[in-house]
């Protein structure tokens, strides 16, 4: 169906991209910082595509996601390697821990992993403003939280993801291909796949 769907896609838009939507599976940190930034990047650019950006029910169940065609592009923290799925680094994050204002929690840098270990982990910010405990947020979210009354701290060693997007192998719709360009020129720099990886 998806195939099915990219070939109308292109029918559709030999002249341009006229229409059509464009589906993107992300978890929520991902979903916030970068590819907010990229969707409006990309609507700036190609107003007449909707984007839906669908969660996944784990950080894991994003390579599925794309490999399936439930949706085209996917954006993961983790690198997945196969035949169906191409991998494509945007750029790596460094990433916080994020604390309340309390006596409980160091106040000042960097914390050192075994003690963020040892802290009660946590989902969403408003739970560690109510000091219920600690979460890890890529710096732009991490500084985010700490102008809401929370402390955002380094670690020791620092903490770096990469953030990856996914497609599937093989034809892509417009509004894909589009989308993957107005990353590269976002980031400002080339980005290779990894055809001789099998599958995970």
């Amino acid at each position: 169906m998806r195939d099915l769907e990219t070939a109308r896609s292109v029918v559709r838009t030999i002249a341009g991209l006229a229409g059509g939507t464009l589906d993107i599976v992300a978890p929520t940190t991902l979903a916030v910082d970068p590819l907010a930034d990229l969707a409006g990047a990309f609507r700036r650019r190609h107003p007449a595509i909707d984007i839906v950006i669908v969660e996944p029910p784990n950080a894991a169940a994003v390579a599925d996601v794309v490999r399936t065609g439930e949706c085209e592009l996917g954006l993961a923290d983790v690198r997945t390697h196969g035949k169906a799925v191409e991998t494509l680094e945007l750029c790596r994050q460094e990433v916080l821990v994020v604390v309340p204002r309390s006596d409980r929690f160091p106040q000042v840098g960097p914390v050192a992993l075994g003690e963020v270990a040892r802290m009660d982990l946590v989902a969403v910010v408003p739970l560690v403003l109510a000091g219920v405990g600690a979460t890890l947020l890529p710096r732009s979210l991490a500084e985010e939280a700490a102008r809401r009354g929370a402390v955002a701290l380094v670690t020791r060693p620092r903490l770096v993801r990469p953030v990856w997007l996914m497609c599937r192998r093989g034809p892509l719709s417009p509004a894909a291909q589009a989308f993957i360009e107005v990353a590269r020129e976002v980031f400002a720099r080339p980005v290779a796949a990894s055809p001789e990886d099998d599958e995970h």
